[in-house]
């Protein structure tokens, strides 16, 4: 700044030079020099104060060189110890994290021991139960397959004897029929000999003739009523139905009885357009059938029994005693077979309709097919690529029955499965996890089926007005009786309702029908129950004409389908039951309270059987059902409507 100022004073007397020579041109030369001297004096001592100063300022900038040396010294001192205190910290922290590391390697070590030792010893361990398990798999299946050389012997043993029993029916058939002749030929030349010594009264010998040919009604051998259409009795020949009883109530009329197997037959099922029925029986053959002409239209033979059957709109599918399913073409009549992955007997198979589609996407209303073995497992299958998808574990014994639920209140369609073990056990079909477990009553249960969906008795209705729902099912067990389940949308849970003391033997099969049950047993005979009606139902009707045990149903709209140890196939009806008629001479009027508590009523001895009290009161009528026997009373139906009008009936 001082040399700046000297600069600037420099200037000045140049300037002032300058203006001197001007003045000396101008005359004012000695007043101007006079000025610059003293101007000059001035800058001179201000001059050396300046010198001074710098002399001074120069001296702070030498000692301030000094002391930012000092300083500098200081700063490198200090940025050594900074990074000697860096390296120790960075060693430190390397220290530590190798002290972590083998910290942690040392514990993950200790924790791989300890898995190592546990898995050996669970390895161990299962090695020893997959050895156990192994050999009495193997000891199952050796008894398994000598019980199935016994059974096997001794159906042919049995087909044999009833092949024996029938030729010898035949026979004495035969003999009846040849004897009925020969009696009906001898009373006709009784009475040839009788007209011959009676002239006179020719006109009614041969009335009386008349009379006696119609009132016996005889059939010669050569009379075709009595030729069967399939030949003499054998695999396909169709017997003349029986004249079921019209009395009133009956619901079922048998229309033709058919042999379709020499042997048992274990399954029949239906094809979706109901134009066929297939059966299976333990003369290893697939057979189908023309409902409408009896003719077999094809037969498959296999190297083992067929147990299952399952029918969809192209194919059928039959599980073997193998642990094989093969699937039929009934177009081409071609046989595909494919594992099941089964271990034991396939005793079921089924379509899950309701289930999501596990096929491709140009088939997406293909159901997948579910199947139930000896092994207690359940596979599904996605039926036309012959591939299973999922593998269902649970129950303890072989599954035997299959059924699929749906419907309010359950959430979600579900598939209910049974076998040996007595349980039932719910399955959700789209995550394909058991979700419920029926307890079983220590019999097997054989058939499954949907009793559809009822009112809850006596629940009160909702807002809406709408009464509470619940679903039913019905099982057929070993013990004879039928099982029957609710499930209420409350509970969230299956409640096992009284059980029905069906049949005297084992319970094979259940088929539900317009409103009602069909039970077929080990007795011999089909039982109706009514299936809408509170437990414990009451036998609406028997079915008998089957000559062994009734081992499958299969049923359609209106018709039962049987079939038999013996290999017969029943065919029944299900006929509209008679209307109601007024017993003639028996109505009676008059008024609950004048007849309370019993109103009498004098009836013939033809007239016990079911009759009906129908009660009128303005709008509101009231009926019940009663039964009234010879020379007994009838107690009061509508006993909550008072003085009003009643008439009984004959129902």
């Amino acid at each position: 700044v001082k040399l700046q100022s000297l600069v600037r004073t420099r200037r000045a007397v140049v300037r002032y030079r300058r203006r001197l020579a001007e003045a000396k041109k101008r005359g004012m030369f000695e007043f101007q020099l006079g000025k610059l001297r003293e101007k000059l004096e001035a800058e001179s001592g201000a001059r050396t104060d300046l010198e001074q100063q710098n002399r001074e300022l120069q001296d702070e900038v030498e000692r301030a060189k000094e002391v930012r040396n000092a300083l500098d010294a200081q700063q490198a001192q200090l940025a050594a110890l900074a990074e000697q205190l860096r390296a120790a910290n960075e060693e430190n922290a390397r220290n530590e994290s190798e002290r972590a590391r083998l910290l942690r390697d040392h514990e993950q070590a200790i924790v791989k021991l300890r898995m190592e030792r546990d898995a050996a010893k669970k390895s161990a361990a299962l090695a020893h139960r997959d050895e156990s398990l192994n050999k009495m798999k193997e000891e199952q299946k050796r008894i398994f397959l000598n019980h199935e050389a016994e059974v096997k012997e001794l159906r042919a043993q049995l087909a044999q004897a009833r092949r024996e029993l029938r030729q010898v029916q035949k026979e004495r058939d035969d003999l009846f029929t040849q004897d009925r002749v020969k009696t009906a030929q001898l009373e006709d030349a009784r009475a040839e000999l009788k007209e011959l010594g009676q002239l006179s009264a020719t006109g009614a010998a041969a009335l009386r003739q008349k009379s006696r040919a119609a009132t016996r009604g005889l059939a010669t051998p050569e009379d075709p009523r009595r030729r069967p259409a399939g030949g003499p009795g054998g695999v396909g020949t169709y017997v003349p139905g029986r004249r079921g009883a019209s009395g009133v109530g009956r619901r079922f009329k048998h229309l033709t009885e058919m042999r379709i197997s020499e042997e048992c037959v274990n399954s029949v099922a239906i094809t979706p357009d109901k134009s066929r029925i297939v059966t299976a029986s333990d003369d290893m053959r697939v057979r189908v059938w023309d409902i409408t002409t009896g003719l077999c239209e094809h037969s498959w033979e296999y190297d083992s029994t067929p147990r299952a059957l399952a029918c969809d709109a192209t194919h059928v599918y039959a599980g073997f005693g193998d642990a094989t399913i093969v699937k039929y073409d009934v177009h081409t009549w071609e046989a595909t077979t494919f594992p099941s992955g089964h271990t034991f007997t396939v005793y079921v198979l089924l379509f899950a309709k309701g289930a999501p589609p596990l096929g491709a996407k140009d088939r997406p209303n293909s159901p997948p097919m579910v199947s139930g073995a000896g092994d207690g497992e359940l596979r599904v299958f996605d039926a036309a690529a012959c591939k299973c998808v999922h593998a269902l574990k649970g129950h303890n014994a072989a599954v035997k029955a299959l059924a699929v639920v749906a419907g309010p209140p359950l959430p979600a369609p579900i598939m209910l499965s049974g076998g040996d073990d007595g349980e039932v056990r719910a399955w959700d079909m789209t995550a394909w996890k058991c979700v419920h477990v029926i307890p079983g009553r220590g019999s097997g249960i054989n058939s499954i089926v949907n009793l559809g969906t009822q009112p809850v008795p006596g629940g009160e209705p909702n807002a809406r007005g709408h009464a509470p729902l619940q679903a039913r099912i019905a099982c057929a067990s070993d013990d004879g009786h039928i099982y029957t389940y609710t499930f209420t949308k409350e509970t969230g849970a299956w409640a096992e309702c009284t059980p029905v003391a069906a049949h005297k033997d084992v319970v094979w099969a259940l088929g539900p029908i317009a409103g009602l049950v069909v039970s077929a047993s080990e007795d011999k005979v089909i039982k109706v129950w009514p299936a809408q009606s509170p437990t414990p139902w009451e036998c609406m009707e028997t079915l008998t004409g089957h000559g062994d045990a009734v081992c499958c149903l299969a049923v359609t709209q209106n018709h039962v389908f049987s079939a038999s140890a013996d290999g017969m196939l029943h065919m029944w009806k299900l006929v509209e039951r008679p209307r109601p008629r007024p017993a003639q001479g028996l109505a009676r009027s008059g008024t609950l309270s004048e007849c309370a508590p019993e109103i009498p009523i004098e009836a013939p001895a033809s007239a016990s059987g079911q009759w009906a009290i129908c009660a009128r009161r303005r709008d509101r009528v009231a009926r019940t059902t009663i039964t009234c026997p010879p020379d007994a009373s009838i107690a009061t139906g509508p006993a909550t409507i008072s003085d009003c009008r009643f008439r009984v009936d004959r129902r």
